[in-house]
């Protein structure tokens, strides 16, 4: 079979849905010799800023679905596969979409228009597709329950750390001892405000040991209320926005960390906690969407700032604990693999596109 990928994400973001598909395309092409995968985007180059203006909004939907179309047609497609909502509407041929999440419709946050503009989107997009794969099974279960789709549609296919990400023997400097979390964004269901204050109600003893370092892009709205936050709750000095980071600095800080925290209200995999987990990170998380999948009986479940302050100094000040969660920890995540993603991935191709 010919089949198409929308690679749009790939080539203009910098996101989780980006490093998915960089990492899942060439292992198909590597390892399925049954088919043929042919990349389609709109912005080929891949100029970082390209969505930046209402123009290039509209294009996005006339190419998607006009544009796109023809050019499946043109190239002989037989099936077509989106890596996230809406679909091409117009194609008669067998779909593939992958729907990450669906955090949006958690989100109180965010106005009805566009809540209900993403649920029609979904909605429509799900039930055109001839299958569906998503992150978790929670996500599975979230989109029966939300687009009322048939469950034996839905093939769970579960991320992997990078394989750039590794546990690095480094010396740990006392002095600079920290707890880390990598929101990666910081919009409201990231809830890095409970991670701070988590951070702040422990006994002076820790604070003045440890720092906390958050790694996610350093723009937008939500950036700078978490800098004001920072600065109003006089943790400057203790909380340190690191931004983005390459792969080789994330390896190197998780390696380094003493501990990592997810403070997130939801998730549709919750891959970062993985990536703590491959690094020798022990992990505390909060109990919540797909987060449980993902930690196992490895890592600590809380379930609110209390609990997650409290989790944080047992950690700390038990070296029993942190190589116990560390070993455990370590052989979860190499459970693991983009391998084993692109095999799963493959079961959810259309048997009979021709």
């Amino acid at each position: 079979m010919r089949i198409g990928v929308d690679y749009r994400l790939a080539n203009r973001h910098l996101g989780g849905m980006a490093v998915y598909l960089r990492n899942l395309i060439p292992l198909l092409k590597k390892i399925d010799s049954q088919n043929e995968y042919l990349l389609f985007s709109d912005n080929p180059s891949g100029r970082p800023g390209f969505k930046r203006h209402a123009w290039t909004i509209i294009w996005e939907h006339i190419w998607l679905q006009l544009c796109l179309p023809f050019l499946f047609w043109k190239e002989k497609i037989n099936v077509a596969y989106f890596p996230n909502p809406p679909v091409s509407f117009f194609l008669t041929i067998p779909m593939v979409l992958t729907i990450p999440d669906v955090s949006f419709m958690y989100d109180l946050s965010m106005p009805g228009w566009t809540k209900g503009y993403l649920w029609i989107m979904y909605f429509l997009s799900a039930h055109k597709a001839r299958t569906i794969t998503t992150f978790s099974q929670n996500s599975s279960n979230d989109i029966v329950k939300f687009f009322k789709v048939e469950l034996d549609k839905i093939y769970v296919t579960p991320l992997a750390p990078s394989n750039a990400l590794s546990l690095q023997k480094t010396k740990r400097e006392p002095q600079k001892e920290y707890i880390l979390t990598v929101p990666g964004t910081f919009i409201s269901r990231k809830n890095i405000e409970e991670t701070i204050l988590a951070f702040k109600h422990l006994p002076a003893i820790l604070k003045n040991t440890y720092r906390l370092i958050v790694v996610g892009d350093p723009h937008g709205e939500g950036y700078e209320k978490i800098k004001d936050f920072v600065e109003v709750e006089n943790m400057t000095e203790k909380v340190i926005l690191a931004g983005r980071v390459s792969d080789h600095e994330l390896s190197a800080l998780y390696s380094r960390s003493k501990l990592f925290v997810c403070s997130s209200l939801y998730e549709g995999f919750g891959l970062p906690i993985l990536e703590a987990m491959k690094c020798g990170v022990p992990v505390i998380s909060y109990d919540n969407s797909s987060l449980p999948e993902v930690v196992g009986d490895v890592g600590i479940l809380v379930k609110n700032v209390d609990e997650l302050s409290r989790a944080m100094e047992e950690v700390l000040i038990n070296e029993k604990l942190q190589v116990k969660l560390k070993s455990r920890g370590l052989k979860r995540a190499s459970l693991y693999g983009w391998d084993k993603t692109a095999i799963s991935f493959l079961t959810s191709l259309p048997k009979n596109a021709y």
